[in-house]
């Protein structure tokens, strides 16, 4: 392949990239939700709380900063980093851990024994990018680390690692299994933007009805999601997800673009965190 051809390649993929970011900047901004221009929503929280809803904490107007990203799936098949582990694809590694179990140790220190077995074992590749995930996680079972960008973590299929615990007998736990994707060569697109603050996600949930009443706001974080992807490449949005569990124990989370202040998230269908 001449070096012609292969520059006019590395452009129509450029042009293509840019394209996809446009649309989806000006979709946001038209499905950006406008907040009153009256002071009737500065208290979210007081209006919140007349509804029975309940939250976790009054909510924060600090402004953060974020990118559009890109990465690229890690591939495992081709890195050859499998060789204990069998593949659901190329780019999700599972791997039955039915011979390295955790002998005597209760459930008050199982996140360090966890914690131990990532950092040093040999099975788990690019161990060190991951970062342990109290919002995702549901200990004592299940442990879930993500990778992040400059502070603000993935929350998405595309990049974590799950470790599965399960009980045996007299009240000892076993590694079961742990199954983990990746990415790799990620990049920002543009150049920093200004995000929407925790208060102001809250309110585009509240003016689109997206809070029952008498329900908990369980918890709120920021991250990365995944939006598209473009010729092999996934696009990524910072974005806030608010945990919901309304009157009947269901939980549901949304996603509220953090640059268009648009809701990204599906209907009000019940989710799990190990969805994610």
């Amino acid at each position: 392949m001449d070096f012609k051809r292969i520059e006019f390649i590395f452009l129509v993929t450029f042009l293509t990239l840019n394209l996809f970011l446009a649309f989806s900047y000006f979709q946001g901004q038209a499905e950006t939700t406008q907040l009153p221009e009256s002071s009737y929503l500065d208290n979210i929280e007081s209006r919140l709380k007349e509804e029975k809803i309940t939250i976790p904490h009054d909510f924060s107007t600090q402004e953060r900063e974020g990118y559009y990203l890109s990465a690229l799936p890690t591939n495992f098949e081709e890195r050859g980093v499998t060789k204990n582990a069998r593949l659901n694809d190329a780019m999700t590694v599972v791997e039955d851990l039915e011979n390295v179990p955790i002998i005597d140790i209760s459930k008050k220190n199982v996140r360090q024994e966890v914690e131990s077995f990532v950092t040093n074992s040999e099975d788990i590749a690019e161990r060190e990018s991951y970062t342990y995930s109290s919002a995702l996680s549901e200990p004592p079972y299940i442990f879930v680390y993500t990778q992040s960008f400059e502070g603000i973590p993935f929350y998405d299929g595309s990049s974590k690692l799950v470790v599965t615990l399960e009980d045996t007998a007299n009240d000892r736990l076993t590694l079961s299994q742990f199954s983990q994707t990746h990415i790799e060569d990620v990049e920002p697109l543009r150049e920093k933007q200004v995000l929407i603050t925790e208060h102001d996600a809250i309110v585009t949930l509240y003016l689109a009805s997206r809070i029952p009443n008498g329900a908990t706001i369980k918890q709120t974080t920021l991250a990365y999601t995944k939006i598209f992807s473009v010729r092999g490449k996934d696009v990524y949005v910072p974005a806030w997800l608010i945990w919901i569990e309304n009157k009947d124990k269901e939980l549901q989370i949304e996603k509220i673009n953090a640059f268009s202040n648009s809701i990204i998230s599906s209907g009000m269908s019940e989710v799990r965190k190990e969805t994610f």
